[in-house]
């Protein structure tokens, strides 16, 4: 199931919405990121804790970011036609709160590991696979957007699963860990026509400009490869 889900992850390049919330991610992460420095106390010189806590203020907004965005496109990312309803306020800030916190602490875990502590903590496609893998297993277990959420079993086959079918057929711990390290591996991929037209026409900041929004189209395509795994398992019980 692992590699019969890689192509069919990329072909997510294909719809049209996944290309849209990427470029939001990217205009909402720079547009918060400048939000918080203005709202910050100014000193003449930056300082320690004045870079601490951009940092985490704008690793929180990303966080959240993440979430929501998956959140909505599970439907879509799934085989749906559109996004996910509007949840009520409770749903949504009880999956953001997991969400960070499960997210959070699966980062640090991950971050003391030989080789891809390093290759997570500098890696953004890796670092929104993470939190958006973490949320996507959370909005599948939750008894609100249930009914919502496993109605996509009749999509690619007659077999209705349950929530334990579903447990049965998520990808491993080494499987997420391959993902993981794709979801890296394809920022590189997508930065390198940026790069090169940034070369190319002595254009400087574009890459850097459009970080952001790579780094999410990596992550939400190698989504895709986990959901697709799970449609595998569903086809080839």
């Amino acid at each position: 199931m692992f590699w019969g889900s890689i192509p069919q992850g990329y072909a997510a390049l294909l719809d049209y919405r996944i290309w849209i919330a990427a470029l939001a991610y990217g205009a909402l992460h720079w547009g918060g990121f400048f939000l918080i420095r203005s709202l910050l106390p100014k000193y003449d010189e930056p300082t320690f804790n004045q870079g601490c806590l951009t940092s985490i203020v704008t690793y929180l907004t990303n966080s959240v970011l993440v979430t929501v965005i998956v959140y909505f496109l599970t439907p879509i990312l799934i085989g749906g036609e559109r996004l996910m309803d509007v949840p009520s306020v409770g749903t949504m800030a009880t999956i953001v709160f997991k969400s960070l916190v499960f997210g959070t602490v699966a980062l640090v875990v991950l971050g003391f590991l030989p080789i891809v502590g390093g290759f997570i903590s500098e890696n953004a496609g890796a670092q929104f696979f993470g939190l958006g893998t973490i949320s996507l297993l959370i909005i599948l277990g939750q008894p609100e957007v249930k009914d919502e959420l496993y109605s996509f079993s009749s999509l690619v086959s007659d077999v209705q699963i349950s929530r334990n079918d579903l447990n049965e057929i998520m990808p491993g711990h080494w499987q997420l860990l391959g993902y993981l390290i794709i979801a890296g591996i394809n920022i590189y991929v997508f930065a390198l026509p940026v790069a090169f037209i940034e070369s190319k026409f002595k254009i400087e900041g574009v890459l850097m400009l459009v970080g952001p929004a790579l780094g999410a189209l990596a992550a939400l395509v190698t989504i895709s490869m986990v959901i697709a795994s799970l449609r595998l398992g569903i086809e080839n019980p």
